[in-house]
């Protein structure tokens, strides 16, 4: 008798433990899916109504300084590096001395070309008192001239080639980059120095194809320069017509209304360009999540939340736009979307 007893009272409290565990999870899962429980108040988020209203709608792209002048000097012939006149930095006139090579070939050509014109020249006063004598004929004495003449020529080459084994500023800039030292043997067009105008600078980006059209010269645009913490204002100066082949965009420049003070080439900066008086629907960045599939914000009808995924348009002051997925007057969550579900009933609260 006490064995039945023992076994019904083991049964009871396994019945008992049972129906207390499922009435936990039947508690728990009403809880998260906000469906209430025990007199439990769903969950309340911050909603907003969509709604079109005037937008500047802002393209962000990825500028790097550019001088619109630049040269780099190059050995005119092989030869020696025998002296660097200037420094990286330093800025450097029009026709003043950069560097100079010498090359044993043009040195060698220009002492025989200068020989072969004392010779030639000798050989023209000489012949010019026989001719005027009557002692050889006038065909002979043009045949000299002739000769001197070549010789004249070839003297005025060799003179240019051994000239540019001095290698001068091009323009008024600035020493850019030294690609060599004294002492160095540089091959024929082997860079040696580089030389960039920065009064004059533009901000090179690229647009893809799709948005070709939206460019157009003359746009205002603002430039952030994080190096120097500043904004400034500009307009874009040029477009180019030929995509590249690897990236299918293409090359536009913007020039700054003012000179920037310390901008220097290579500095990469953020070009905004805007768009005006465009009527779109606007919701705070916050708002517009992103999984898997796309971009997606949570909207809420008849009490009960849905996922709905969209497309931007960009960004506006205000927030970013949407331009497709969303009708005028849905209820956005705008507060509360990190706890929410498809499905799940909430409260709604307006945002004021």
């Amino acid at each position: 008798m006490n064995k039945f007893l023992k076994i019904g009272g083991l049964l009871l409290t396994t019945l008992l433990l049972t129906a207390c565990h499922n009435d936990k999870i039947s508690h728990l899962t009403s809880k998260i899916l906000g469906h209430g429980h025990s007199g439990e108040e769903p969950l309340t988020v911050v909603v907003m109504e969509a709604r079109f209203s005037e937008s500047s709608a802002e393209k962000v792209y990825v500028g790097t300084v550019k001088a619109s002048n630049a040269s780099i000097l190059r050995a005119p012939a092989p030869g020696t590096v025998v002296s660097l006149s200037v420094r990286e930095g330093e800025p450097v006139k029009q026709g003043c001395e950069v560097a100079r090579i010498e090359s044993q070939p043009v040195c060698s050509a220009y002492e025989m070309a200068k020989a072969r014109l004392s010779q030639a020249q000798d050989g023209l006063e000489r012949a010019q008192k026989l001719f005027d004598a009557g002692s050889i004929p006038e065909v002979k004495m043009v045949e000299v001239r002739t000769l001197c003449e070549q010789a004249q020529a070839a003297e005025k080459a060799a003179a240019d080639a051994y000239g540019k084994q001095t290698l001068r500023a091009p323009f008024d800039g600035v020493v850019d980059r030294i690609f060599t030292t004294v002492g160095v043997e540089a091959a024929m067009a082997e860079p040696l120095v580089s030389i960039v105008d920065i009064t004059d600078l533009t901000i090179d980006f690229s647009i893809p194809e799709n948005e070709f059209s939206t460019v157009q010269e003359g746009r205002r645009a603002k430039v952030e320069i994080s190096a120097l913490n500043k904004t400034v204002k500009g307009k874009v100066l040029s477009k180019g017509v030929t995509a590249s082949l690897l990236s299918h965009s293409y090359n536009c420049s913007i020039k700054t209304d003012a000179p920037v003070s310390g901008l220097m080439p290579g500095m990469v900066c953020k070009v905004i360009l805007s768009s005006q008086g465009r009527k779109a629907l606007i919701v705070p960045a916050s708002a517009v999540k992103t999984d898997g599939n796309g971009r997606f914000v949570w909207t809420v009808e008849k009490d009960c939340v849905n996922k709905v995924y969209v497309r931007t348009g960009g960004f506006s002051g205000d927030g970013v736009i949407l331009s497709e997925g969303i009708e005028e007057g849905d209820e956005i969550i705008i507060e509360g979307s990190r706890k929410v579900s498809s499905g799940m009933r909430v409260n709604t609260q307006k945002k004021l």
